[in-house]
């Protein structure tokens, strides 16, 4: 008999016959991009997979899935075995109603919650994850942590948790440890009471948190680590960040979360490493998009200006790579510039609030420059700005005290500002996550808010001509956006 054991975050299948052993070995992997170029592939050594289903049955809790699918398609029995975790340590919380409403579609998220207990939940920017993920802490009322991948989502997400849970939530990241029965953590801190290396992306990397003094660390040692043990729901913000190293083994650390949940807007990764979020937190359970948002009334339609916009670095007349490419045809192209301050004139004239995006931090005090030199001051806002700095700044904006600003990555993701009108795409790239979670910005509804504008550009070279066309083709899959090709 073939039997599937769980404990905690990981479980091992045994029993299986050899050819169905190895359907489930190719089941559980897939294809490395850019494997095809590696020398191991080329001399036959590595089949340019990553599996993470081993040779010895072992595979993570999130694959039970896809595993008992291979399975029944090939009509094996099996028998379940979960290993049962220490008995759940009830808390005392519930929603603050005064503060927060559970609209119908956020509180079937947190039914379906209830019963699947792991799982992604894909809600579109706008949706209401955070409001979701209250109604699930209040529902389970088992110990959380809360998992974000930078500070500022750390500070957001631990405010509005308070607000809707009406009580002091946990703090562990940016150099503070307050563990509370719901905690929002950041993966860099866990990383350091977890046995385990931080590896920071490129965007994490200009995020940086304050350091955990050693007296601090040997201090909370021992009470964190109880924390881990004893955590029941594991909670991932921005699911879609999952698939690093990292983040995975925040998720193996956490081997007591009976309940695992993702949440994000676009929980796919542009690199395919896709079924590593599966590993972690399971199968999608819930799905709402930004057009059903918008049929409910939710959210108000985009209207995306896609702009032809021509190649200097063509003109060379000799090939350039695409750092070169990037340099020349955005960052340092003046008529593209000249085309996003006209951009930004024309809709704050109108009053309408307006957020111009870049990839690079030069990019970014250019557009300053020039806005500032020909319209009206305008503020930059990089990782590199303390965090009081940024939310005092993004704060204006909400107010309306400010109508436009200038800012990098670090306005990806979470950020909430319903009066937002605008989004000027300045810096491109070729994230189909981020392409959308940029609309997002800017289509929750305000008073007197009837549609959005996103504004992109269809850049003429190579490199950046086939990263615009991925972001349209992603546009092109929701039915309430309006395309218009200039």
């Amino acid at each position: 008999m073939i039997e599937i054991r769980l404990r905690g975050s990981r479980g091992t299948v045994t029993g299986v016959p050899t050819p169905i052993f190895e359907h489930l070995y190719q089941a559980c992997s897939y294809k490395v991009e850019g494997a095809e170029n590696s020398e191991k592939v080329i001399q036959g050594l590595w089949d340019g997979r990553r599996h993470l289903f081993n040779k010895k049955g072992e595979f993570d809790v999130g694959l039970l899935g896809r595993i008992r699918r291979v399975l029944d398609d090939h009509s094996c029995q099996y028998q379940l075995i979960n290993t049962v975790n220490p008995e759940p340590q009830p808390i005392d919380v519930e929603l603050d109603e005064e503060e927060v409403k559970l609209r119908d579609y956020q509180q079937k998220a947190v039914d379906i919650v209830r019963q699947q207990k792991t799982g992604i939940i894909q809600v579109a920017t706008g949706g209401g994850k955070t409001t979701i993920a209250s109604g699930i802490i209040a529902d389970i009322a088992q110990k959380t942590f809360f998992m974000v991948h930078t500070k500022d989502l750390m500070y957001q997400a631990k405010e509005e948790f308070e607000r809707m849970l009406g009580q002091p939530i946990g703090q562990m990241g940016d150099g503070i440890i307050d563990l509370k029965p719901v905690t929002v953590a950041t993966m860099q801190t866990l990383s350091l009471f977890a046995n385990f290396k931080y590896i920071a992306s490129k965007d994490e990397s200009d995020q940086k948190e304050k350091a955990l003094p050693k007296g601090k660390l040997e201090k909370h040692g021992a009470e964190v680590k109880k924390a881990i043990r004893e955590c029941r729901v594991l909670i991932w913000d921005e699911v879609h960040r999952i698939a690093c190293e990292t983040a995975l083994s925040v998720s193996k650390a956490m081997k007591n979360a009976e309940y695992r949940i993702g949440l994000s807007a676009s929980p796919w990764r542009d690199d395919g490493a896709d079924m590593e979020i599966e590993s972690a937190m399971g199968d999608k359970i819930y799905v709402l998009s930004a057009t059903d948002l918008i049929n409910m009334g939710h959210l108000v339609p985009p209207i995306i200006r896609i702009d032809k916009m021509p190649s200097q670095a063509n003109k060379l007349g000799r090939r350039v790579n695409y750092n070169d490419a990037y340099r020349i045809d955005i960052v340092e192209n003046r008529e593209r510039n000249q085309r996003i301050v006209k951009y930004y004139e024309d809709l704050t004239s109108q009053g309408i609030s307006t957020l111009i995006l870049v990839k690079q931090i030069k990019h970014g005090h250019t557009l300053k420059k020039m806005i500032s030199e020909q319209y009206d001051p305008i503020d930059f806002l990089s990782g590199r700005d303390a965090s009081q700095k940024r939310l005092d700044t993004i704060q204006s904006l909400r107010t309306g005290d400010r109508i436009g600003l200038i800012a990098s990555t670090i306005a990806d993701e979470g950020l909430d500002i319903k009066r937002l009108g605008a989004v000027i795409l300045a810096g491109g790239g070729k994230s189909s996550t981020r392409a959308l979670q940029r609309v997002g910005r800017a289509i929750r509804p305000f008073e007197g808010k009837t549609h959005a504008v996103i504004v992109d550009f269809l850049d003429e070279n190579k490199y950046l001509h086939k990263h615009a066309m991925m972001r349209r083709q992603m546009y092109q899959t929701e039915a309430g956006f309006i395309i218009l090709e200039l």
